[in-house]
């Protein structure tokens, strides 16, 4: 039986938001911050976020929430961003790199249900 051509674009658009890998990762990244930016700065604005603080982002995508985490950290303290696409925690890295911030977040891949983190982290 064939597949719904227009519920298969569907499926693949949906994957490429839950996994964005690949070519389509770059475009993604802006889409998700362009997207998300308001409830970024909700949750930014809701979170008590002060130097020396240890903060998780899980799921970061395009990364747009976490240089407002970095920079209320000032320099001291620790910012682990965790996604499931190696693509996204490799374009974050990228851009923290370019920016010369003066705290280096920690990005890997991972999943939620399975931190990629020492016990007791």
């Amino acid at each position: 039986m064939t597949r719904n051509p227009v519920r298969r674009v569907g499926e693949d658009v949906t994957e490429w938001f839950a996994h964005p890998s690949g070519w389509v990762a770059r475009p993604m990244v802006h889409a998700l911050n362009f997207f998300n930016r308001r409830g970024n700065r909700l949750v930014a604005s809701a979170l008590d976020v002060r130097p020396g603080s240890h903060v998780l982002e899980i799921g970061f995508g395009g990364g747009a929430a976490l240089p407002t985490t970095a920079a209320a950290l000032d320099g001291r303290g620790l910012l682990v961003g965790i996604d499931l696409s190696p693509d996204m925690a490799r374009l974050a890295a990228a851009r923290f790199g370019r920016a010369g911030a003066e705290l280096r977040p920690v990005f890997a891949c991972g999943d939620a249900a399975r931190l990629p983190l020492p016990s007791g982290a």
